[in-house]
């Protein structure tokens, strides 16, 4: 009865694993960002996220994440269902564990306003930090904060 048990189980464990990934991949599609310099799949726009979709194929994943990519991609579901607080608590867990584009999404809501108060200082260091770990975007980016901070002063 042991042995049939013990056969069972490893039978099944590798499905079980090959589903877990296909599942991460999923969340890591539905959720990549056209900027990430580690994006495997083709970026999806801001309004184009499936919310729903996203948070149910990556929420499983988050006890693994090691590297904060799984963190990162559950805050953009978070974001495209509005629960910014959920979203930037979720880009800043991934942001600790060093996942790069984590750096930018911070950047972006400090820089904007969105979920959190309008920072151009902070805004300023992520997008530094996120261009030092190879965000492209963040130079076009660190352009438009000088070019609205100045905007801000004139006001």
């Amino acid at each position: 009865m042991l042995y049939f048990r013990f056969l069972i189980v490893a039978l099944f464990m590798p499905c079980m694993a090959l589903a877990a990934q296909d599942q991460l991949q999923n969340c890591f599609r539905l959720a990549a960002l056209p900027v990430d310099p580690r994006n495997e799949f083709e970026g999806v726009p801001l309004g184009e996220l499936d919310g729903p979709a996203i948070i149910s194929a990556c929420g499983p994943g988050l006890s693994d994440d090691d590297d904060g990519k799984v963190h990162f991609h559950l805050g953009r579901g978070y974001f495209a269902l509005g629960d910014l607080g959920k979203a930037l608590g979720l880009f800043h867990e991934s942001a600790m564990r060093g996942y790069p584009v984590a750096f930018f999404a911070l950047a972006v809501a400090h820089h904007l306003g969105d979920g959190t108060q309008r920072d151009f200082d902070l805004a300023e260091s992520y997008y530094l930090i996120a261009k030092s770990l190879g965000v492209k975007a963040s130079k076009d980016a660190l352009i438009l904060l000088d070019r609205d901070r100045k905007a801000t002063f004139i006001e």
